[in-house]
């Protein structure tokens, strides 16, 4: 699909006064809101598995092992699939991968909803449809776009699609957790998958690829703005100013292989707590329904604090936040471990936090990496790290079929979440392809 001006899509929806508003306003930014409207949706794979976790359970007599297999391996398959779904969002756009993706998820949660009914149907349509489409939609092509658009104001603009995930677990949380407990997990899904392709499709359209294919500049620049932003800013222009790195170059640099092992603990830690969130909030004692209102608390926090972080990110650079978000996170893993009742409010509050500044690490791909092969670059990372996305739920779901406790889950939770933080903070400058250091903070 090739791209067009702006003015082409936003007259086709708005009557003449809001679009020459419209046109004032970077287009970079009306993406941005779609995107987050898109984003709202993509709750719906985020949190959905963790509400579905115990009736599907139950339903298909699957052990807790069995049923954090169906995420582990979507953790894989995301992780395989992501160079791929970043390489095809570099040459066929944005918006080509988002109406694929967008819609294989809304068909996979319809399919889910009627056709799995045994441990291999549910592994199949999680897995190689509604895993697949959430990466390739709902994820790789946003953040490429983002990354795209912005470059002073990235990790305010990724941080907005990612607050828009945090806003879906609070609408969408209670309302699935409702809607599991009257109608059940099946009419949910299906009701699920519908919203989804009403919603998203039409959003989808009003991707494009670049501000260049559009006669504009990252961040909405002109020549002047640009001047003027170096010459009364300039620490803060070289914090988000990165080389553009192919695949080959920025493995050759100790930043990424510091980066990615830094990312993989900090997933070790959220991947099992999300996927085992609500059955831990069970096991302290939580009603299913409260536990999934509990849930939406996690998100209204998340919400807010995921704008605070990218806002944080851009002024003192996103590297430094995510260590800082890392110290709150163990915290968080500590007082769920020693306590119940109040303190697992402490927990959450912690946790939405911590789990909220995730967004971060997108940003610090873009500017270590920079914006040509942003997406080709972070699929392979998203690929390195995806044994330990695959380990850690699956590791939470047979600790507790053994232990009826999640106990010696949270122990090395937050052993992984402590040594990912001197690994934020001595993260070094990536060499540029030329062989100086990247001007970045």
């Amino acid at each position: 699909m090739p791209d067009g001006p702006a003015k082409h899509t936003v007259r086709t929806f708005l009557p003449k006064q809001i679009l020459q508003r419209s046109q004032k306003v970077y287009y970079g930014w009306w993406m941005a809101i779609a995107g987050m409207v898109i984003g709202t949706f993509g709750a719906l794979n985020n949190y959905g598995f963790s509400i579905f976790f115990l009736p599907v359970t139950t339903e298909l007599g699957l052990s807790r092992a069995q049923t954090s297999l169906v995420f582990s391996a979507a953790r894989l398959e995301g992780g395989i699939e992501a160079p791929i779904a970043g390489w095809l969002t570099d040459r066929l756009g944005p918006r080509t991968m988002l109406l694929i993706g967008n819609t294989m998820t809304g068909v996979g949660f319809i399919l889910l909803g009627t056709v799995a009914h045994s441990f291999w149907a549910l592994f199949v349509i999680w897995v190689f449809i509604i895993s697949v489409g959430f990466q390739t939609g709902f994820f790789t092509a946003m953040v490429a776009t983002m990354n795209m658009w912005f470059v002073r104001r990235r990790a305010t603009a990724i941080s907005l699609l990612s607050s828009s995930n945090r806003l879906g677990g609070v609408i969408w949380a209670p309302v699935l957790g409702y809607l599991v407990v009257a109608h059940g997990w099946r009419t949910t899904s299906v009701i699920a998958g519908i919203l989804i392709l009403l919603v998203t499709i039409p959003m989808s359209l009003l991707f494009r690829t670049s501000p260049e294919s559009m006669g504009l500049q990252p961040d909405g620049d002109t020549d002047a703005t640009q001047a003027t932003s170096e010459g009364t800013n300039q620490k803060a222009r070289h914090m988000t100013v990165g080389a553009d790195h192919t695949v080959k170059q920025a493995v050759r640099t100790r930043a990424y292989w510091q980066f990615t092992l830094a990312t993989a603990f900090q997933m070790a830690s959220m991947g099992a707590i999300s996927v085992h969130l609500i059955p831990i909030l069970v096991w302290k004692g939580q009603s299913q329904q409260t536990a999934a209102y509990m849930l939406g608390l996690v998100g209204f926090i998340g919400t807010g604090m995921t704008l605070v972080w990218g806002q944080l990110s851009d002024r003192f650079g996103p590297v430094r936040m995510q260590a800082l978000a890392g110290v709150l996170g163990a915290l968080g893993l500590v007082t769920l471990a020693l306590g119940d009742g109040p303190l697992v409010y402490v927990f959450l509050v912690l946790h939405a936090v911590a789990e909220s500044a995730s967004a971060l690490t997108i940003a610090t791909t873009g500017l270590y990496f920079g914006r040509k092969h942003f997406a080709t670059v972070r699929g392979v990372l998203t690929f390195t790290n995806a044994p330990v996305g695959f380990a850690m739920p699956i590791f939470a779901g047979w600790v507790y079929d053994q232990t009826q406790s999640y106990w010696w889950v949270i122990v090395p939770l937050v052993a992984f979440r402590a040594m990912a933080i001197p690994l934020y903070l001595l993260m070094p400058k990536p060499s540029a392809p030329g062989g100086s250091a990247a001007k970045v903070s």
